[in-house]
């Protein structure tokens, strides 16, 4: 059913903006409410503070709900052949007794500790625009009619844009060819191509297409509208989720990400959670280190990133990166860095992951029982680790949504299949920025990725023989140089394929 509902509230929304009137309020909340419902339930119904009932007083309510959970667990475990007749009902009564359960802790614990306000429930306008403390919130959606963007900014009414030329068949023809082959096309068609038959540049033409028609479709009329602001949290809607939008090419010249910096979010309500998580506890990185053996690029980038944390870390190198490894050492870790090979999960979203040692993965079903208290932010340096999932595109199950499920409040991660040289050196420099110049982690991200692509060649192979880690220096000085022809820096590909994700 989620897969037939996707694209229902923009629709709703274009509905309400027809209006004569439009209540503003009421067409965010929609949006809102559309955004990774699944997410949400899963973001509330296992939330660590619920064990502080106790304490707090509700130890009935914390029992009740515990139970009430465990009976549902054992009923959806059922196997198919032990399911009788009244299995429906039952499951039907328990969801009744959890929305119960659900209104009496907002009614009696939401009253004392206002985090459980909108326990299980989506988050009305003032509360969404409350995220908006630190950048607007750019809800981005199409419908057949044409598109719209919804600024809504932390004091003040909501702002339309609209974006006439983001039908949902624009889109859609762009991403996936149009309805009438049935061929998988567009975008996404030329990238399992490339993949499947290394035909990078039919790929690479399609990619720079596409993001000159964001630029004009979409990105251009939006900075527009956000002019005097150096950054914005995009809450893009339906295959928009799987665009670089910071990338977009601009009709006047340049790339969006000159003008200001963006920041990704699933919803509101995941921000809501993170910043919740928010702290300044001691600070420690994890880096999963190049597990199966077989990336050349990759322990160079460790070091670049393991200079800016000295002694304080924790290096799984190799085979030493095994699951149980990794699981035991995440709990301690502010930084995660995971250098490796990432799983998009075309096919299952649950099981979109980063490898590990053997045939062992991480893998997004993996994080959902997760409670990461110290974790500030996750560096998923691999291919596909920013994906959505694509059968319930606006459910946002994505890797990045399932980490900031686990506690981490800000996430970077991959579009596409990444080049190893190229990210190698985007992670030296965006650690540079961000560890050793303080930038926060979407501007340094932002920078990082400017510098890519504009250095000129003889300006990067002095940064790097000037490296202070002198043998990843002299690795990347070395290779830049014999890859000088074919490494073409300047083009989307190498320099944009990275996103943050959560809070800016």
């Amino acid at each position: 059913w989620l897969s037939e509902a996707q694209g229902l509230p923009a629709q709703t929304a274009w509905a309400f903006l027809q209006e004569a009137s439009p209540n503003f309020h009421q067409i965010v909340e929609t949006l809102e409410s559309g955004r990774g419902q699944i997410l949400r339930e899963a973001l509330e119904r296992q939330r660590a503070d619920i064990e502080r009932f106790p304490s707090w007083g509700y130890k009935d309510l914390h029992d009740r709900w515990k139970n009430t959970l465990a009976n549902e667990r054992s009923l959806q475990h059922l196997p198919l052949q032990r399911r009788d007749s009244l299995w429906f009902d039952q499951i039907q009564a328990i969801k009744r007794q959890i929305k119960a359960l659900a209104q009496e802790i907002r009614d009696r614990v939401g009253k004392e500790h206002p985090e459980f306000r909108y326990f299980l429930q989506s988050l009305p306008f003032d509360e969404i625009q409350r995220q908006a403390k630190e950048a607007p919130l750019v809800y981005l959606a199409g419908t057949a009619r044409g598109g719209f963007a919804l600024i809504v900014r932390e004091q003040g009414e909501a702002q339309v844009v609209n974006l006439p030329r983001l039908t949902e068949t624009a889109l859609r023809e762009r991403v996936q060819g149009p309805d009438s082959d049935p061929r998988l096309g567009g975008f996404l068609g030329a990238y399992f191509k490339f993949k499947r038959e290394r035909n990078f540049y039919g790929w690479l033409k399609e990619l720079e297409w596409l993001l000159e028609w964001l630029g004009e479709a979409v990105v251009a009329p939006l900075l527009e509208a956000l002019h005097g602001e150096n950054r914005a949290v995009l809450i893009p809607g339906g295959w928009l989720g799987l665009l670089p939008l910071h990338a977009a090419r601009l009709p006047q010249g340049g790339y969006a990400l000159d003008h200001m910096t963006f920041v990704y979010a699933p919803s509101a309500q995941a921000l809501y959670h993170a910043r919740r998580r928010l702290n300044g506890g001691e600070e420690h990185l994890l880096a999963v280190d190049n597990p199966r053996g077989d990336l050349f690029y990759t322990p160079w980038e460790v070091r670049a990133v393991l200079r800016h944390f000295s002694h304080n870390h924790t290096h799984l190198l190799g085979k030493q990166a095994t699951r149980g490894a990794v699981t035991e050492a995440l709990p301690r870790a502010s930084v995660l860095h995971f250098s490796t090979h990432g799983n998009a999960g075309w096919r299952d979203s649950q099981q979109a992951g980063v490898l590990l040692a053997g045939e062992e993965s991480l893998s997004l079903k993996d994080l959902y029982g997760l409670h990461l208290s110290q974790a500030q932010v996750a560096v998923l340096s691999a291919c596909e680790t920013a994906l959505p999932g694509m059968k319930a595109i606006d459910e946002v199950l994505s890797l990045p949504a399932g980490w900031m499920l686990a506690g981490v409040p800000r996430v970077v991660g991959s579009l596409w299949s990444v080049d190893d040289l190229s990210t190698a050196m985007l992670m030296a420099r965006f650690y540079d920025l961000w560890r050793g110049e303080g930038k926060p982690v979407a501007e340094a991200l932002r920078q990082a990725q400017i510098w890519l692509r504009d250095t000129p060649l003889e300006d990067m192979l002095r940064y790097w023989r000037g490296y202070p880690d002198r043998q990843a220096g002299l690795v990347f000085h070395r290779h830049l140089t014999l890859r000088a022809n074919s490494l073409h820096l300047s083009r989307p590909y190498y320099w944009a394929g990275f996103a943050c994700v959560g809070l800016p």
